[in-house]
This record gives C-alpha cells, sequence and structure tokens, in this order.
C-alpha cells in the first residue's frame, strides 16, 4: 500500500489528490482494481503518508511543523513540570507512533482527540507559567505587609 501511495504522491506532489478523497478517485484507485484488492483498502495505514496524499508537500510541512512544536512542548512539559505529568508526553507518543501503522490522525477516529488532549495540556500549562514569570508579582503574603 505504501508503495502505491507514494507513487500517487509523486503524481501531484503539491497539491494532492483531495483531503481525504483520493481513494473514492477513479484514476487513483484504477490501478488498485486491476490488482483486484482495492475494495479491501480504504487509507494508506500510514497518518502522515494519508495527509501528505491528501494535502501535498505543503499539507505534510505543516503537520511536520505541528508535529515537532507539539514533541517539544510535550517533552518540555514531562521534564519541567515534576512528578505524574508525563502522561501528555506517553499518550502523544503512542498516538504518533500509531499514525506509523494506522491513518488514526484523520477520520473518524478519536485518536485525534487523544492527540489534540496530549498538545493542549502541555501547551496550555508552559503558556502559563510563561505568563506567571513575565507579569509582576502584584500578591500580598503574610509577612510581606508592614506596619507603618
Amino acid at each position: 500500500i505504501w508503495r502505491f501511495v507514494t507513487d500517487a504522491i509523486r503524481e501531484r506532489p503539491f497539491t494532492g489528490w483531495g483531503f481525504n478523497a483520493a481513494w473514492w478517485d477513479p484514476t487513483f484507485r484504477a490501478p488498485l482494481e486491476v490488482n483486484g484488492w482495492f475494495s479491501k483498502v480504504t487509507t494508506a495505514h500510514n497518518g502522515y503518508l494519508e495527509i501528505v496524499l491528501g494535502v501535498g508537500a505543503f499539507g505534510g510541512l505543516l503537520i511536520l511543523a505541528v508535529v515537532a512544536t507539539a514533541v517539544l512542548a510535550m517533552v518540555t512539559h514531562a521534564f519541567t513540570r515534576g512528578r505524574y505529568t508525563s502522561w501528555p508526553l506517553a499518550l502523544g507518543t503512542f498516538c504518533l507512533v500509531a499514525n506509523l501503522q494506522e491513518s488514526l490522525i484523520i477520520g473518524n477516529h478519536f485518536v485525534w482527540l487523544l492527540l489534540v488532549t496530549a498538545i493542549l495540556v502541555p501547551v496550555n500549562a508552559l503558556r502559563a507559567s510563561g505568563a506567571q514569570q513575565v507579569a509582576p508579582d502584584h500578591t500580598v503574603g503574610a509577612g510581606s505587609i508592614s506596619s507603618s
């Protein structure tokens, strides 16, 4: 399947075949029907190849940038937040690795929602900690009020 998909990507490297549309295009599936196994294949069985197949190289680069940013956020969160904060990294790693064998990042699957959760938790936590570091501390603690 992957060889067929990479050949199809080479045919339309920049524009792709249309998001989640290639498998229903008669010119795309014609070689598969000759081999007699099209009825059993409706995805690339690789989420990343599926995205590039659908939206082309520019979409693939965009996904690569999003994944790299997400991995950086998840790793930073796991190693700076202390104990019990590595679950987004574990969940995100599962989602990213699972997409090497299945097209779970697109379509009607809940895995993309797990990936979004694994990304948003550390990104929001890092954003909040960055805002706290930048913002001046105007809180009044128990021993900070002096009597005049």
